[in-house]
């Protein structure tokens, strides 16, 4: 009798726990894509507040209000109504010293400074990021460097997020989840009593002093980590956590949810287990009978689950089937603007081609030879270069770092005009070179920068095409660390000279014309990928000015 009762408790007890580990695995797998959906959610709220720095530290208006002690009060209305539709908390502007120069708080305010840690990370061109605790006011400052045309650290601007709104985004959620610093400390959640509590998930005993004086008694059950306490008044005694680390800071989410649904399915399955054996030791016939309708209602059971189941991977496949189409709709689209981005790349050297083959044929007919074989010759070399567009086009299409090499700056920029002559001249374009005629070695690709070069000249040549007066000035110079190549023309200017580098951008109309708006896009993006930058502005005597800026290089580094 004794050993039936301990055979039958030790079945019990078997059944109890595989029931109980499966459906934490249950619940381990569900807080895992429920602490996941939680921490995107978070990330993208908070992708705005990162970006924001660098978009303000960029702006033309924000660097001349640096540099001239930040006077203009259009500006400051403007960065008010930019900290109001973002919902940031405040928005600071510092000179390089680290003085605030600007506050969109309160003027009793003027006086703050950012971390010196974050004034630190922004003039080695990262960005800094902080947490910042006043009292019970939690705030994450993100700061981005200021630079002036010539790439010098002129300052830096700041932009505040209170995390209150951040927990108010998650406070529908039954579920408790906590956001902890590097320090271990929540600074996030949806229970406000468990903001700024200490949380040290690397023992086996984790402190929440301001919850509870009790701590919570870490085990594993399976894949699943339980933390335990016994005097939590209002909260299960008994909770699942899952963790995640994010990738925008270097904090980590934690997700606490009841295990109820766990102790349910365990009881359930221990209590048929009892009562199957208890019925096999009463009575014969009638436990047989009782366990017959036992395997039915389990057959039933299973046949749900089963159903269950496979609605789940029907739902799952379908899920997976819509992100199959979206991804392919997203190829779909890379894949027209790669094909715009060729076509326009590819209009100068295929409308060099055909100059040359139609003066090929004449100069044929007349018995050159000569100039036949070296018009086929240049015929030969704008191929070679449509190849090397087309190949530079997919790899600036995919952000992959193309391999650089000196290049004499001058004369990339003279091999531009020689492909543009005959633009040129049938427009009676009147081109003045000037400044300094010492080679200026940069690091970058020879067909990129004529593509630059060409594309911006190229411009410049559509802009004085219905003008009076028809004049380019090509102006090369020097800085102690820069090359840099002005392009000056005597058209109508730019009406928005800020938006000229977007995308699809362009300010060419009428019915034949075929701009994309893709060319300057293009250009900004090759340069910069050199490490240089290209800027647009109205020139003061009228006309449009693009100032190309690449890091010079010195004697030992050109023969690299």
């Amino acid at each position: 009798m004794f050993l039936a009762g301990f055979a039958a408790a030790s079945v019990i007890g078997f059944v109890w726990y595989g029931a109980y580990t499966r459906a934490l695995a249950e619940l381990d797998e569900d807080a895992q894509r429920r602490l996941a959906q939680a921490v995107d959610q978070f990330e993208v709220q908070l992708s705005t507040a990162r970006v924001l720095p660098t978009i303000l530290a960029r702006n033309a208006d924000v660097v001349q209000a640096v540099q001239a002690g930040f006077q203009n009060e259009h500006l400051k209305t403007y960065l008010m109504r930019t900290q109001d539709l973002i919902g940031a908390e405040t928005i600071r502007v510092y000179d390089q010293n680290g003085r605030q120069v600007f506050t969109s708080v309160a003027p009793s305010d003027t006086q703050a400074t950012t971390a010196e840690a974050n004034l630190t990370s922004a003039r080695q061109g990262s960005l800094g990021a902080e947490l910042q605790i006043l009292g019970q006011e939690r705030l994450l400052i993100f700061t981005r460097s200021i630079i002036d045309s010539s790439a010098n650290f002129i300052g830096a601007v700041s932009v505040e997020m209170s995390l209150e709104k951040f927990d108010n985004a998650f406070s529908s959620r039954p579920e408790t989840i906590l956001f902890l610093s590097e320090m271990g400390q929540v600074i996030l959640s949806n229970r406000p009593s468990a903001i700024f509590a200490l949380v040290d998930t690397d023992e086996d005993q984790i402190s929440w002093p301001q919850i509870t004086a009790q701590t919570f008694t870490k085990s594993q059950v399976g894949q699943a980590e339980l933390w335990r306490s016994t005097s939590i008044a209002g909260a299960p005694d008994t909770v699942l956590v899952v963790q995640q680390d994010l990738q925008l800071l270097a904090w980590r989410a934690l997700l606490l949810d009841d295990i109820d649904y766990a102790r349910v399915q365990a009881r359930k399955w221990a209590w048929l287990s009892g009562i199957g054996l208890a019925l096999l030791g009463t009575i014969g016939f009638a436990i047989q009978q009782r366990r017959r309708r036992l395997v039915a209602q389990l057959d039933a059971e299973q046949a749900l689950t089963f159903e269950l189941e496979k609605r789940v991977k029907s739902r799952t496949n379908a899920l997976e089937e819509a992100q199959h189409q979206l991804v392919q709709a997203a190829k779909l689209s890379a894949l027209g603007q790669m094909s715009a981005g060729i076509s326009h790349e590819l209009n100068q050297p295929v409308a060099t081609i055909q100059n040359y083959a139609i003066a090929a044929k004449q100069l044929f007919e007349n018995g050159q030879m000569e100039i036949v074989k070296e018009n086929l010759d240049e015929i030969e070399n704008q191929t070679v270069r449509m190849s090397r567009i087309i190949r530079n086009l997919r790899d600036f299409s995919r952000k992959d770092s193309a391999p650089r090499q000196p290049v004499e700056l001058g004369e990339t920029a003279r091999t531009a005009v020689r492909y543009l002559q005959e633009q040129i001249d049938e427009t009676g374009v009147t081109l003045q070179w000037s400044g300094d005629e010492t080679p200026l070695w940069v690091n970058g690709g020879v067909v990129r920068l004529q593509q630059v070069l060409v594309n911006l000249i190229s411009n410049s040549i559509e802009a004085v095409g219905t003008q009076k007066l028809r004049e380019i000035k090509i102006f090369l110079s020097t800085t102690d660390t820069l090359a840099i190549v002005k392009i000056m023309d005597s058209g109508p200017g730019l009406a928005n000279p800020d938006r000229v580098f977007e995308p699809f951008y362009t300010t060419k109309s009428g019915q034949n014309d075929e701009g994309l708006g893709l060319g300057l896009s293009i250009a900004f993006g090759f340069v910069e990928s050199f490490g240089g930058t290209l800027r647009a502005s109205n020139a003061a005597t009228g006309g449009a000015c693009f100032t190309l800026s690449l890091p010079l290089l010195e004697q030992k580094e050109r023969a690299l």
